[in-house]
């Protein structure tokens, strides 16, 4: 079985990723995704499956230009996490403490900012506030059937 977590281990120790492994973790984000219940354990493993994800982006990348695996990795971390969350700042820091590569500060801050940059160019709103959106639109909609009364009801 593999686990999210086994793809960001695999590629911060710079090993090669399985093929499937970055294709199985886009497919259960977008199915999560398709879920639009912004709860926090939907949150929490939407995140570290787009973590998982920009790593097997990254080591894919840098396994196919000769670089070293693990810093690709890191950064297609960052690069991912804060196009999707669009919190390039949040998204350092997260990899930063998550990784321990303080080495690697500057790049990880440049391909934050890119990642950023590129999802904000791609959709103008953040995917936990359109999600939110939907989340608080259907219960507004669940509690006025129950705030309308009829007044054959009432005593």
């Amino acid at each position: 079985m593999c686990y999210p977590t086994d793809g960001v281990n695999k590629g911060i120790s710079g090993a090669a990723f399985d093929r499937d492994v970055p294709l199985s973790d886009v497919f259960t984000a977008w199915v999560s995704g398709a879920k639009g219940i912004p709860s926090s354990s939907t949150s929490r493993a939407r995140d570290l499956r787009s973590i998982t994800v920009g790593a097997g982006f990254g080591s894919t990348v840098g396994s196919l230009l000769g670089t070293s695996i693990a810093l690709a990795a890191i950064l297609g971390m960052a690069g991912y996490f804060a196009g999707v969350v669009q919190a390039p700042m949040t998204a350092f820091v997260i990899i930063l403490e998550m990784t321990g590569d303080h080495q690697a500060v500057i790049p990880i801050v440049a391909v934050s900012m890119i990642g950023y940059m590129i999802s904000r160019i791609l959709s103008r709103e953040p995917l936990y506030h359109g999600l939110s959106r939907a989340f608080i639109a259907a219960s507004i909609r669940a509690r006025r059937p129950a705030e309308k009364e009829p007044e054959s009801t009432r005593t």
